[in-house]
Order: structure tokens, then sequence, then C-alpha cells
């Protein structure tokens, strides 16, 4: 059936005027909610600093993890590239059958995997980033959309039947079409966004309010560049990658959360940085141009000062995961798969490496535990390694898919996103017995 908006809520300005309908096909099974203190997972990277910590897992740990057995699996159509949960519901979204214009959203009860709905989103090749993440809070899913050929921008769905609660399109209502360049990001009663208008319509960031989408701020950016990853909170600030002054300066640039007026920038020579924060510091994960040397800086949250500055020469290019931070330590992934743990206060090497893994998603910390998907000489798979020794502690094997979403760690069962389980499901969920 075709939905275009929910009944309860005032929601249509914007569907109303293009004729826009969403697809959306549904079980109406009313999802079962996670009561307190169960964490929710409500970003791609879990919180708005991109930390990738749960401080609230406290039963699966380094004395037991290897006792994790396979609970539930679930098929996304076209491999899943973000996930997140809130109230109980697990979000994934995958590329679709058709690889880069049919993205889709999938529902499932976190705990016991029942399927609760879906929706395809539309085009996420030219207009969605592929692989966008998405985020979730209060009861509302936000994901990059692209229901109308000359539109993207992000969409709120209801966590109960998966109706659509508004559409953002920043500056592309009458104009040119637009692209969603990264986000969404949900922190502190916000959501936040990067967009581009295409034929030179210049490049922007924009706050909304998460329960109607209204535009609380926007910035423009004219033709100067954004960087794809997503943006981080941090000291009452967003920081995101960005290129200014016609080219001459391109590095971290950080505006105040509440008005979006510019507070700092630090050069960094790109925009493709992957940003982390924690301890009141901002970790920048990149690579100079040559390609050159990889290197992870350590700035003051609040000034954009360089701490200290950790370099590592990359091999083979691969992707830039944030950092993930956790009771002092940095932990990350180089982009040849080499991972290391730092001192967050002085960049010190506390260990690095990890036997038979080169990493290809992001490390995951919980309660003394980190997880990783790993490629290696036995194949590759998701770990679980100590995160004091970085030693090996318990390995499921994977198809290899190159999508690459880190796990989830969440009420102490862990959400691999390429295991091979169950027949070769995308999705693969393990818990204690």
């Amino acid at each position: 059936m075709t939905f275009t908006c929910d009944p309860l809520v005032r929601c249509c300005r914007w569907l109303s005027t293009l004729g826009i309908a969403i697809a959306i096909s549904s079980t109406f099974a009313r999802p079962t909610l996670a009561a307190p203190p169960v964490p929710e997972w409500n970003n791609f990277y879990y919180d708005a600093e991109n930390s990738d910590y749960n401080p609230l897992e406290h039963k699966l740990s380094e004395f037991n993890v290897h006792q994790l057995r396979f609970k539930w699996s679930a098929a996304v159509p076209g491999g899943i590239t973000g996930m997140a949960i809130d109230r109980g519901v697990l979000y994934a979204e995958g590329d679709g059958a058709q690889g880069n214009n049919d993205a889709v959203l999938y529902a499932f009860n976190a705990t016991t995997g029942a399927p609760l709905w879906n929706v395809t989103l539309g085009d996420d090749g030219f207009f969605i980033p592929s692989g966008s993440p998405i985020a979730a809070h209060h009861g509302l899913v936000f994901a990059g959309c692209n229901p109308a050929p000359q539109y993207g921008g992000i969409c709120a769905f209801r966590y109960f039947g998966g109706h659509l609660m508004w559409g953002d399109f920043t500056g592309c209502l009458g104009g040119p079409p637009c692209s969603l360049i990264s986000g969404p990001l949900f922190g502190r009663g916000t959501v936040f966004e990067s967009y581009g208008i295409q034929f030179g319509g210049g490049n922007g960031f924009a706050a909304l309010d998460p329960a109607t989408g209204t535009v609380l701020w926007a910035d423009g950016f004219g033709n100067n560049g954004l960087g794809s990853n997503l943006p981080i909170l941090a000291a009452g600030l967003v920081d995101f990658g960005c290129n200014t002054d016609n080219g001459t300066f391109t590095g971290v640039c950080a505006v105040a959360q509440a008005t979006g007026q510019p507070v700092w920038q630090q050069q960094t020579g790109t925009t493709s940085d992957a940003l982390s924060s924690g301890g009141g510091l901002v970790f920048v994960n990149f690579v100079t141009a040559g390609p050159g040397p990889e290197e992870l800086y350590a700035l003051n949250a609040a000034t954009g000062a360089v701490k200290w500055t950790f370099g590592y020469n990359a091999g083979s290019p691969g992707s830039l995961k944030p950092a993930a931070y956790a009771n002092g330590v940095v932990y990350f992934k180089t982009v040849d798969g080499a991972v290391f743990a730092l001192n967050a206060w002085t960049g010190n090497v506390l260990w690095q490496g990890v036997s038979g893994c080169a990493a290809v998603s992001a490390p995951v910390v919980a309660n003394g535990v980190v997880y990783l998907n790993c490629q290696g000489r036995n194949g590759p798979g998701t770990l679980a390694i100590s995160a004091r020794t970085g030693a090996p502690l318990w390995k499921r094997p994977n198809n290899g898919s190159a999508l690459y979403a880190q796990p989830i760690v969440w009420n102490s069962m862990v959400y691999s996103t390429f295991s091979v389980c169950n027949g070769g499901d995308d999705l693969c969920v393990y818990g204690l017995p």
C-alpha cells in the first residue's frame, strides 16, 4: 500500500506540494518497548560523539564473551549499511536489491528478531550517500530518503508501523535537486545534516527539530566542500569536515550547536576526516593527500587547539573510521586494517595489532571488550578482543561483505552485520546462553 503521512501529525506541507508518496510494507506488529536501564543505540556510532562506546553494558565481558551463541538472524536486501536501536526496536538500513536506487529501512524487535515493518527510502546513489547512517530517538527513526527523483534529504518514521512523520529537503523545494552529504546525526534534542544543491547551488549544514523537521538553523557554505563522514557534537559545538575560503582551508570546522555560528577551524588538509569525541577532546582520523601518512589528531574540543598527533604510514588505501573512546583510551583502525590503542591524554601507544585481523569496521567498545569486523588469514570474521591487551577472545566467521558496518553491542547481545548464519542472512545476533 502507499502512505503519505501519519494522520495524527501535521507533516504534509511538502508532501502535498510535491504529490510524493512513500511505499511501505508492514505487519503492524507493535514493538515491545525495552524498559530502563537498557541503553539505546541512537546513532550509527552509538552516540552524538561517535564514541562507539556503550558504558551501560555490564554483563557481557572479556571473561564470558567466549560463551556467545547464535540467537536469531534476518535478511535485509542489499546488505546492511547502518543500524540503530531505540525503544527495543532495531533499525537496519540496506542498499536494496537493485543496489544504488532502492535503499530500504527495516525494523525488528531487537530482542527476538520479529520483523515489524519496512519502507523503501529511494535512491541512495546520487542523492543519498551509499551506506548513509541512520539515527533513532524517542520513537522516531531518521534516515536519508529520496521519495522523488529530484530530491535527497532526511525522512522521519514512527517506530510503530513505520508511518512517515516528516521529510526535510533543506534548500531544495522549488529549486535544483539536492543531495544528502552526511547525516542524520541525533544529539541534544536536534537532528543534524549536511546537504549539497546540484548544478552549482552550493552546500550547507542544517539543524532540525526532531519532532517536526522544522529547520532550526542552516549555514550556507557556497561552493566550498563538506565532508561526507558524520559530524559530531562536543563542548556545545558541532564539528564536521569542511573546505572554506575557496579551498585555501581544508580540515575541521566547529560551529555553535544552538545557532550555527562559526567558532573555530583546524587545518588537516582533507575534508574526509573521521571524527569522534570524548574526555574534552576531538579525535580526527585522516590521510593526507598523496597518499601520505595517516594521522590521528587530538584537539581541544572547545578551541580546536592540537593536543597531540599520532602518525602511521598507511599501506593500501581503505575506509576511514572514527576512533572509539572509552575510559581514557582511544581505539582506532588504520586504513589498511591495523588496530591501535592509545592513551587519550598523551597519544602514547598502549598496544597495537590484533593477530589475524585486518580491521574493516570501526571498533566498538563495551565493558572491557572491543568488537571489530576483520579480514584475516583465517578468513573474515566478527572478532571480540580484550580492551586491555588486544588479545582475541571470540570470533565468528562472516561473508566478507564490502559494506563494513561495525557490530552493535546492546543488552548483552552482539549484532553482527555480515556474519554467516542461518543460510547466509545479512544480520546475525549472538547472546549468552
